[in-house]
């Protein structure tokens, strides 16, 4: 199986966040940290997203 590295803007839509959303989560802790491929080009692992979604407590829905 193969485990691609994703850009911010493919990796929010793979976490079911918008992009700032995303790199806020990121900023929070509640997502992996970036890895540097190029001091300008951040990538997270598809299963470390995986991961770090399944792990994180659902919001409750109120209403």
């Amino acid at each position: 199986m193969s485990d691609p590295l994703l850009s911010a803007a493919a990796a929010a839509p793979e976490t079911g966040r918008a992009l700032s959303t995303f790199w806020r989560d990121v900023k929070r802790g509640i997502l992996p940290a970036p890895y540097y491929v190029t001091p300008k080009a951040p990538r997270w692992r598809r299963s470390e997203l995986r991961a770090a979604v399944d792990a994180a407590p659902r919001a409750r829905r109120i209403g």
